[in-house]
């Protein structure tokens, strides 16, 4: 017999609570996503692009929930990526799990690597 899949986001309910902060199915609250993803639109450098394009297709693939966070369009949230990073000098892409700082493209390198991804962002 299969589990039943949940109201909010028709995903069953081992799967949503592994991977999402809250959800209430019959009170309806919205799911929340907290991996988050900083990363610009605009770059010059190869090395970045293609690095936020692995990150995202392997997000993805493993159907993992991300927001993506472009911080081409907003000094703020620039800021608040090199604040949650540690890092005035931090570079995208950035990883966090809502306000918990996950890694950089290296760590998540890394951690894709050693096959611990859900440890490196948290979930």
């Amino acid at each position: 017999m299969s589990k039943p899949a949940c109201l909010v986001c028709f995903l069953t309910h081992t799967f949503c609570h592994r991977m999402l902060l809250e959800i209430t199915c019959f009170g309806v609250q919205v799911a929340v996503m907290p991996v988050k993803v900083f990363y610009t639109s605009v770059s010059s450098s190869h090395e970045i692009k293609k690095g936020q394009q692995k990150l995202f297709m392997v997000l993805e693939s493993k159907k993992i929930p991300f927001e993506k966070v472009d911080i081409a369009a907003s000094d703020a949230d620039k800021g608040l990526m090199r604040s949650i990073a540690g890092n005035p000098t931090a570079l995208p892409p950035q990883i966090c799990n809502g306000d918990t700082y996950c890694g950089d493209m290296s760590a998540f390198e890394e951690a894709l690597e050693c096959e611990d991804l859900e440890a490196f962002l948290k979930i």
